[in-house]
Protein backbone atom coordinates (compact mmCIF):
# COMPACT_ATOMS: atom_id res chain seq x y z
CA UNK A 1 0.00 0.00 0.00
CA UNK A 2 0.79 3.91 -0.27
CA UNK A 3 0.71 5.60 2.92
CA UNK A 4 -0.91 9.46 2.22
CA UNK A 5 0.54 11.97 3.91
CA UNK A 6 -3.40 12.52 5.49
CA UNK A 7 -2.13 8.95 7.51
CA UNK A 8 -4.63 7.32 5.03
CA UNK A 9 -3.56 4.33 2.87
CA UNK A 10 -4.32 3.37 -0.86
CA UNK A 11 -4.02 -0.28 -2.36
CA UNK A 12 -1.03 -0.74 -4.93
CA UNK A 13 -1.07 -4.17 -4.85
CA UNK A 14 -2.22 -6.93 -4.04
CA UNK A 15 0.14 -10.59 -3.68
CA UNK A 16 -2.10 -12.98 -1.88
CA UNK A 17 -3.85 -16.19 -3.76
CA UNK A 18 -7.05 -16.18 -1.86
CA UNK A 19 -10.05 -15.85 -4.11
CA UNK A 20 -12.05 -14.12 -1.65
CA UNK A 21 -10.51 -10.80 -1.13
CA UNK A 22 -11.95 -8.47 1.48
CA UNK A 23 -10.40 -4.83 1.46
CA UNK A 24 -9.73 -4.15 4.94
CA UNK A 25 -11.13 -0.97 6.04
CA UNK A 26 -7.46 0.10 7.77
CA UNK A 27 -4.00 -1.37 7.33
CA UNK A 28 -1.71 -0.60 10.12
CA UNK A 29 -3.96 1.84 11.88
CA UNK A 30 -4.28 3.69 8.73
CA UNK A 31 -8.24 3.96 7.02
CA UNK A 32 -8.11 2.48 3.12
CA UNK A 33 -9.71 4.99 0.55
CA UNK A 34 -8.75 3.67 -2.09
CA UNK A 35 -7.53 0.82 -4.54
CA UNK A 36 -7.44 2.29 -7.93
CA UNK A 37 -7.07 -0.72 -10.60
CA UNK A 38 -4.91 -3.26 -7.88
CA UNK A 39 -7.12 -5.71 -9.43
CA UNK A 40 -7.59 -5.39 -13.00
CA UNK A 41 -7.11 -8.39 -14.76
CA UNK A 42 -7.17 -10.79 -11.89
CA UNK A 43 -7.97 -14.04 -12.82
CA UNK A 44 -7.87 -15.70 -9.49
CA UNK A 45 -10.03 -13.29 -7.19
CA UNK A 46 -13.99 -15.06 -7.20
CA UNK A 47 -15.53 -12.35 -4.81
CA UNK A 48 -14.82 -9.22 -3.18
CA UNK A 49 -15.85 -7.05 -0.71
CA UNK A 50 -14.74 -3.17 -0.68
CA UNK A 51 -13.92 -1.40 2.83
CA UNK A 52 -16.31 0.81 4.22
CA UNK A 53 -13.88 3.35 4.01
CA UNK A 54 -13.94 3.64 0.16
CA UNK A 55 -16.31 5.87 -0.86
CA UNK A 56 -15.11 6.01 -4.86
CA UNK A 57 -14.32 3.27 -7.02
CA UNK A 58 -12.07 4.24 -9.76
CA UNK A 59 -12.97 3.83 -13.69
CA UNK A 60 -12.44 0.20 -14.78
CA UNK A 61 -11.04 -1.33 -11.23
CA UNK A 62 -12.51 -4.68 -11.67
CA UNK A 63 -12.08 -4.61 -15.53
CA UNK A 64 -11.51 -8.38 -17.10
CA UNK A 65 -11.56 -9.97 -13.69
CA UNK A 66 -12.48 -13.26 -15.63
CA UNK A 67 -13.60 -15.09 -12.74
CA UNK A 68 -15.07 -12.88 -10.05
CA UNK A 69 -18.97 -13.22 -9.92
CA UNK A 70 -19.77 -12.05 -6.05
CA UNK A 71 -18.66 -7.83 -5.41
CA UNK A 72 -20.49 -6.25 -2.14
CA UNK A 73 -20.02 -2.50 -2.24
CA UNK A 74 -18.93 -1.05 1.23
CA UNK A 75 -21.48 1.58 3.44
CA UNK A 76 -19.99 4.89 2.85
CA UNK A 77 -19.32 3.58 -1.40
CA UNK A 78 -20.96 7.08 -3.03
CA UNK A 79 -19.31 7.06 -6.65
CA UNK A 80 -18.77 4.31 -8.66
CA UNK A 81 -17.24 5.27 -12.01
CA UNK A 82 -17.97 3.82 -15.88
CA UNK A 83 -16.59 0.46 -16.51
CA UNK A 84 -16.58 -1.55 -13.25
CA UNK A 85 -16.73 -5.20 -14.32
CA UNK A 86 -16.23 -5.00 -17.69
CA UNK A 87 -15.62 -8.93 -19.24
CA UNK A 88 -16.38 -10.31 -16.06
CA UNK A 89 -19.24 -13.31 -14.92
CA UNK A 90 -20.68 -11.40 -12.16
CA UNK A 91 -23.55 -13.46 -10.63
CA UNK A 92 -24.13 -11.20 -7.58
CA UNK A 93 -23.92 -7.29 -7.50
CA UNK A 94 -24.46 -5.72 -3.81
CA UNK A 95 -25.05 -2.28 -4.21
CA UNK A 96 -24.79 0.08 -0.63
CA UNK A 97 -27.79 2.55 0.52
CA UNK A 98 -25.97 5.70 0.36
CA UNK A 99 -24.63 4.91 -3.26
CA UNK A 100 -25.18 8.33 -5.40
CA UNK A 101 -23.56 8.07 -8.70
CA UNK A 102 -23.48 4.69 -10.66
CA UNK A 103 -21.42 5.07 -13.93
CA UNK A 104 -21.75 3.87 -17.15
CA UNK A 105 -21.30 -0.04 -18.19
CA UNK A 106 -20.67 -0.78 -14.88
CA UNK A 107 -21.63 -4.52 -15.42
CA UNK A 108 -19.58 -4.33 -18.88
CA UNK A 109 -20.07 -4.75 -22.49
CA UNK A 110 -18.34 -7.81 -22.18
CA UNK A 111 -20.43 -9.10 -18.96
CA UNK A 112 -20.78 -12.69 -20.08
CA UNK A 113 -23.85 -13.76 -17.52
CA UNK A 114 -26.42 -10.92 -17.09
CA UNK A 115 -28.46 -10.14 -13.81
CA UNK A 116 -30.83 -8.70 -12.32
CA UNK A 117 -29.58 -5.60 -10.06
CA UNK A 118 -31.02 -3.92 -7.53
CA UNK A 119 -30.93 -0.28 -7.78
CA UNK A 120 -30.71 1.64 -4.44
CA UNK A 121 -33.06 4.57 -3.81
CA UNK A 122 -30.06 6.73 -3.44
CA UNK A 123 -29.37 6.84 -6.46
CA UNK A 124 -29.44 10.60 -8.08
CA UNK A 125 -27.25 9.85 -11.15
CA UNK A 126 -26.80 7.13 -13.31
CA UNK A 127 -25.69 5.84 -16.53
CA UNK A 128 -25.96 1.78 -16.09
CA UNK A 129 -26.22 -0.41 -18.52
CA UNK A 130 -25.62 -4.21 -18.37
CA UNK A 131 -28.03 -5.60 -16.45
CA UNK A 132 -31.23 -7.96 -17.31
CA UNK A 133 -33.73 -6.68 -14.56
CA UNK A 134 -33.28 -3.49 -12.60
CA UNK A 135 -34.80 -3.14 -9.87
CA UNK A 136 -35.90 -0.07 -8.63
CA UNK A 137 -37.89 1.41 -5.86
CA UNK A 138 -41.03 3.80 -6.55
CA UNK A 139 -40.66 7.21 -7.36
CA UNK A 140 -36.89 7.01 -7.16
CA UNK A 141 -34.81 8.46 -9.40
CA UNK A 142 -33.92 5.07 -11.07
CA UNK A 143 -36.80 4.24 -11.79
CA UNK A 144 -37.48 7.65 -14.18
CA UNK A 145 -33.87 6.55 -15.54
CA UNK A 146 -35.65 2.60 -16.12
CA UNK A 147 -38.74 4.43 -17.36
CA UNK A 148 -36.50 6.18 -20.01
CA UNK A 149 -33.28 4.00 -20.87
CA UNK A 150 -34.15 0.46 -19.99
CA UNK A 151 -35.96 -0.47 -23.40
CA UNK A 152 -32.84 1.61 -25.13
CA UNK A 153 -30.36 -0.58 -23.69
CA UNK A 154 -31.75 -4.22 -23.45
CA UNK A 155 -32.77 -4.24 -20.47
CA UNK A 156 -35.99 -5.01 -18.47
CA UNK A 157 -37.30 -3.48 -14.91
CA UNK A 158 -39.15 -3.70 -11.89
CA UNK A 159 -40.82 -1.42 -9.49
CA UNK A 160 -40.87 -2.55 -5.98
Amino acid sequence: YRDKSNGEAVIKEYTGDDPIVVIPNEIDGKKVVDFGKTFTNNKDIIAIKIGDNIEEVAEGALTNCDNLKYIVFGKNVKVINDGLLGGSKIEQIEFNDGLEKLGSNVSGVGLKSKIDVSIPESVTEMTFRGAKTLIVKSGSYAESYAKEYADKLGMAYKVE
